[in-house]
Order: C-alpha cells, then sequence, then structure tokens
C-alpha cells in the first residue's frame, strides 16, 4: 500500500478491467503514498502511457504541467506521450522545453535525457516528416 508507483499502476488496470470501485482504492492509496499532486500526475500519465492509453495519460500531463509549469519531468512524459501518438512537433517542443527548465535548476541527469530524447527523434528527421538540413 505504500508503494504510490505501484499502486497507480494497480489503479490503472483495475480501470481497464472495468473494476472502478478497485481502480478508485488503488488511486486514493496511491495518492496517499505519493503525497504530491505533481508526481502522482506524472505517474499516472507514465501508467497510462505503458498501457496505450495516451489520452488518458495525456490528460493526467496536462494536470501536472498545470500545477507546476517548471516541472522538467512533466514536459519530459508529456513529450513522450506525444511521440507515441506521432505528434513529433509537439514531442520536440516538450524535449526542448524540459531540457531547458532541467538545466536551469541543476538537473543534469534530466538534461542529458531530454536532450538525448531530442537528438534521437531529430535524427529520425525524414521518415517522420522533418526536413533535414538547411
Amino acid at each position: 500500500p505504500d508503494l504510490g508507483d505501484a499502486q497507480l499502476t494497480l489503479g490503472v488496470l483495475y480501470e481497464l478491467e472495468g473494476r472502478a470501485a478497485d481502480a478508485e482504492e488503488a488511486f486514493e492509496r496511491a495518492r496517499e503514498a505519493i503525497g504530491d499532486d505533481v508526481r502522482y500526475y506524472q505517474g499516472l500519465g507514465q501508467a497510462y502511457q505503458m498501457i496505450g492509453e495516451y489520452e488518458k495519460g495525456l490528460a493526467a500531463i496536462e494536470k501536472a504541467i498545470a500545477i507546476d509549469p517548471n516541472s522538467a519531468q512533466s514536459y519530459l512524459t508529456r513529450g513522450s506521450i506525444r511521440e507515441a501518438t506521432e505528434d513529433y512537433a509537439g514531442a520536440l517542443e516538450d524535449f526542448d522545453r524540459a531540457g531547458t527548465l532541467a538545466q536551469e535548476q541543476g538537473q543534469d541527469a534530466l538534461y542529458v535525457m531530454a536532450r538525448t530524447r531530442m537528438a534521437m527523434l531529430m535524427q529520425r528527421g525524414p521518415s517522420i516528416g522533418f526536413p533535414t538540413g538547411p
């Protein structure tokens, strides 16, 4: 019960199975265990992304960004969801924003991750509809 991420995943799986009451109970345990709304919605977004429920994942991440518009992790997560839904321009914007925020906040590992994701997406260039070169 004290593992917030596990409870989030459990809640999402219960929801997927149509077990609404069990899902709500797991989500409440997750919220209590995590104790921070931004982290809760980040985790919820990631849990939905894992099962391919991108709209729900995006909605959860949007809540995290609304609470803390300077959360580098939230932009990185939203970028991942956007990439999965083939919104490549949006994903690039989010990876760039995540990298900028992470650098400003001294989050070196997150900075490297965001810039790496951005570079990997840009390398795909023509295969995803982006031009390469001038």
